[in-house]
């Protein structure tokens, strides 16, 4: 060895303290490879003599099997190209468990001809960080497939909800309740316990909590269903969309249901398309976490309107069979009734003629048996009528003055107006007013009139009470106006005024008006009603002559 190298060789001292400095193992190896020095931290750690290993060669053997043939390849590779080698492999302790070490080893190279001298190297043990990174790497593969599986759920789920989203047989919508979770839980920090009271007909409260709601998307079959082209042209602004839908009612139970807690409604409501009809829909509504709303609504129009349908036909049915009842009841009651009418008639008249022949006949027992008497009259012919138009026979049509029925009227309804202290005042032209009908027919529908409006005044001061009957000549016919100063017809009864069985009166079967534009009809005629500007209300009748 030259004696610059000598010069250059660490002494045993050094060594010495070169190995104790060295926190786990020191190596030195000839230009050959060959091991020449093991630090006693080798030793320590496997259990080997130092010395024997490197006269054996045998470090080899506590090299874990299956790293030795990369690590002899790094070594192999390190010396033919004369520079540093890095490697991590295991190694075997002395328990016999093994252990990942982190090798480096450089060449020393002579200043003069720069070959390899010797070889220098270290061992550190890494095992525990070496292991937690193995740790971390695992547990990022780990994450990444749980991330990739929950990535395809979230696709399969997103996938699925925007089938449900595009279903063409139900309209979806989706709005954002974010503000109005918002805005309540203001009122709420404000000081607002009860929010049922500021919502129970607070409508600017109300409304301004439903402005803070948008629409954010709505399905073409929504669209559709509204008579839009498509979704965009549906979605044009949350507050005109909701205008045109009248969709107003539903986002109440909205608010209601954030206020209350609760996170789902269902329920029926009628919404405008955009030509106008009328849509019935059946919607559930569910409100998500994040304070979006999830409508999804299904046509049910013509369910509806065949369900009133059969209302319909079930009411006429059963307005049928009362009238077939009432219609052999009816029968019943005038054949009856007739036997006993004409005794009474004949008694009268009896009655009649006896007074007549007494030498001072009174002339006040005569009058009123005279009414009596056409009393008896009209209820034959009311029984006669009632009998023939159940039993489809002909009725008595000929030429009659409906002038001079109407000025019979306070006669036979002397007792009615006298009771009702009504006064009664007939307008009639001078002529008369001729028409081509049953006379039991119109004197019924005018007593029925004038006895509907001398009731309708019940209620009111006696002094007001009036009733104004009016006959005119008019348009080809004849023209009778009935006109009473009582409160009026009320708004919600006009629709059922002349239905059968609708009567708002206590005691009332609800036949008479019925009756009367049946009458009036069946004579070509047309019978309406109306309320008089002021108060009062007129009942008018026109047949032509």
């Amino acid at each position: 060895m030259p004696q610059h190298e000598r010069a250059m060789r660490p002494s045993q001292k050094e060594f010495g303290w070169l190995e104790g400095s060295m926190p786990q193992i020191f190596w030195i190896a000839g230009a050959d490879g060959k091991m020449r020095f093991l630090s006693k931290g080798f030793s320590e750690l496997t259990g080997l003599d130092g010395d024997e290993v490197i006269r054996g060669d045998g470090w080899k053997e506590v090299v874990y099997p299956e790293d030795m043939p990369s690590l002899e390849a790094l070594w192999r590779d390190a010396r033919a190209g004369a520079c540093e080698s890095r490697s991590y492999f295991r190694i075997r302790l002395r328990s016999g468990l093994y252990r990942w070490m982190h090798s480096v080893g450089r060449p020393v190279l002579s200043s003069h001809s720069g070959s390899i001298t010797h070889w220098v190297g270290g061992l550190v043990d890494v095992d525990t960080e070496f292991r937690a990174h193995r740790s971390i790497a695992e547990m990022n593969r780990d994450l990444n497939l749980k991330v990739d599986d929950e990535t395809d759920l979230m696709t399969r789920l997103r996938w699925r909800f925007r089938s449900l989203f595009h279903d063409r047989n139900i309209g979806v919508i989706e709005i954002d309740v974010a503000g109005i979770k918002a805005e309540i839980d203001s009122l709420r920090l404000a000081g607002v316990k009860d929010m049922s009271d500021v919502l129970t007909g607070n409508t600017d409260t109300m409304d301004a909590l439903i402005n803070r709601a948008s629409t954010v998307e709505v399905n073409r079959t929504l669209a559709l269903m509204l008579g839009f082209e498509d979704a965009d042209a549906c979605l044009v602004g949350h507050r005109q969309l909701l205008g045109r839908l009248g969709a107003r009612n539903p986002l109440r139970l909205v608010v209601q249901a954030l206020v209350a807690g609760r996170d789902a409604l269902d329920g029926v409501a009628d919404l405008t398309t955009a030509d106008g009809r009328c849509l019935t829909v059946a919607y559930a509504i569910n409100i998500s976490e994040d304070s979006t709303c999830y409508a999804t609504l299904v046509d049910i129009t013509q369910q509806q309107r065949m369900a009133e349908l059969q209302l319909a036909i079930q009411s006429q049915l059963a307005q049928a069979n009362r009238a077939a009842t009432i219609g052999a009841l009816s029968i019943s009651i005038a054949h009856e009734l007739d036997q006993p009418i004409t005794s009474l008639r004949i008694e009268l008249q009896a009655l009649e003629r006896s007074i007549s022949s007494l030498p001072e006949p009174s002339t006040a027992v005569h009058a009123g048996l005279q009414r009596v008497q056409r009393q008896c009259e009209r209820l034959t012919h009311i029984i006669h009528r009632t009998r023939d138009r159940v039993s489809s026979h002909d009725r008595s049509v000929g030429m009659v003055d409906l002038a001079i029925l109407a000025e019979a009227l306070p006669s036979l309804l002397q007792r009615e107006i006298k009771d009702g202290a009504v006064h009664l005042e007939i307008a009639r032209p001078r002529g008369p007013c001729l028409l081509k009908a049953d006379p039991a027919d119109l004197q019924q529908v005018l007593v029925n009139l004038v006895l509907n409006a001398i009731e309708a005044m019940q209620k009111m001061p006696a002094n007001t009470r009036s009733v104004w009957l009016s006959v005119a000549q008019q348009d080809n016919g004849v023209r009778v106006q009935v006109i009473d100063s009582g409160p009026g017809i009320q708004e919600q009864n006009f629709l059922r005024i002349f239905d059968p069985f609708f009567t708002t009166k206590p005691s009332g079967v609800g036949m008479g008006l019925q009756i009367c534009r049946t009458l009036v009809e069946s004579m070509g005629g047309d019978l309406q009603a109306r309320n008089v500007a002021g108060g009062g209300s007129i009942f008018e009748f026109w047949i032509p002559n």
